[in-house]
């Protein structure tokens, strides 16, 4: 799971030097990585063990290039989202609702490279953690049985349940993952925001996570595009 923390605009309330910023990002993402890296099942698109045919789309998943180009993609729809948001309701929803809050000139001068450079790192989980899996799913038994569906002998239950999520099994993984990054991300930096940052309100800790979460519903979205080309 991604971790957004406040201080990565350098707005905070007392001064934090460069180097101790560094520190406690670092300190956020090893705790969240190297644990789920750890106890997480060996997924086959992260076994280079795995029979070549229980992973579709292998090619692509280890070109390095595709990966970069993913990471990149997905780091300008943050970069494109976050900007947007600096420039119409951010600034002043972060000064109404963070007590103290000093200024907010880092937002107002953001520009898209500095921005799509330093998420590159977040583009790169979220292909992996959304991308790579959803093309590298191998259809099964029910795609068969959705593909089949006919309504004139369905009965309402199969037909509600066609209706709602009656999609391939690509879709799914890819509707699961989406939603599942999005609400854990916004809930993981709301609460890290709230608890962690002097005079965060919860209003204002929940706006900051929203851009997040928004962001990655969206990525999520066109990754639906990218898997299909």
């Amino acid at each position: 799971m991604i971790n957004f923390p406040f201080h990565y605009f350098r707005t905070s309330f007392y001064d934090i030097s460069l180097y101790t910023s560094i520190i406690s990002l670092t300190a956020d993402y090893a705790s969240i990585f190297f644990p789920s890296y750890l106890l997480r099942a060996r997924d086959p698109i992260h076994n280079p063990d795995a029979p070549r045919a229980a992973v579709p789309n292998r090619n692509i998943i280890n070109d390095f290039t595709t990966m970069l180009g993913a990471s990149i993609f997905a780091a300008g729809i943050y970069s494109i989202v976050l900007l947007i948001s600096y420039r119409t309701f951010l600034p002043s929803f972060l000064v109404i609702h963070f007590d103290g809050l000093r200024t907010v000139a880092q937002a107002h001068n953001s520009q898209i490279p500095s921005l799509v450079l330093s998420s590159i790192p977040i583009g790169y989980a979220v292909s992996d953690f959304i991308l790579w899996h959803y093309i590298s799913v191998q259809p099964n038994t029910g795609d068969a049985v959705q593909t089949a569906f006919n309504p004139a002998t369905a009965t309402l239950s199969e037909t509600f349940f066609y209706n709602v999520w009656g999609y391939s099994k690509r879709t799914r993984v890819l509707l699961s993952r989406t939603l599942t990054l999005a609400v854990l991300t916004g809930l993981n930096t709301w609460f890290r925001t709230w608890t962690s940052l002097e005079g965060a309100e919860s209003v204002g800790a929940a706006g900051w996570a929203g851009v997040w979460t928004v962001a990655t519903i969206i990525v999520g979205a066109v990754f639906s595009w990218v898997g299909n080309v």
